[in-house]
């Protein structure tokens, strides 16, 4: 009876045009945050070039707040913040010249945000970095 019951069901699906995949062999969920891959027969997507990083060079930055990822500087001067790490006694990368040297011109603005600052001198009300590499760090005094 029951075989019965099957070969009527597999021949009404057959018939409406449906599949049914009994094999182990069917693509699993990717894990998360990773992009499904593309259906077999197609081409993968070219890989993404990561996006450009932001960089301020800077003489000297004066302003309200100052966020980034990673601070070089030589100085940095701040009434408060939140800072994950600082590396004093470094000095920064200003002349060193090359990729990380400072640049030439002075910032001032109510609001500073860059992936990387590098800077000579940085004087704000509220800065927030993950990192700080700088000679001189007075923060909250």
């Amino acid at each position: 009876m029951r075989a019965l019951t099957m070969l009527v069901l597999g021949l009404a699906l057959a018939v409406s045009g449906c599949r049914i995949h009994l094999h182990d062999d069917w693509p699993r969920r990717p894990p998360r945050g990773e992009p499904y891959p593309p259906p077999p027969g197609e081409p993968s997507p070219a890989p993404q070039p990561p996006p450009p990083q932001d960089v301020l060079r800077a003489k000297e930055i004066k302003a309200e707040r100052v966020y980034a990822r990673i601070i070089y500087a030589k100085e940095v001067k701040a009434r408060g913040g939140r800072v994950g790490r600082t590396y004093t006694g470094e000095g920064g990368k200003g002349n060193k010249g090359g990729k990380g040297g400072w640049g030439g011109g002075e910032v001032h603005a109510p609001e500073v945000s860059a992936e990387i600052i590098y800077a000579k001198e940085i004087k704000t009300d509220w800065i927030e970095a993950d990192e700080i590499h700088a000679k001189e760090v007075k923060i909250g005094r």
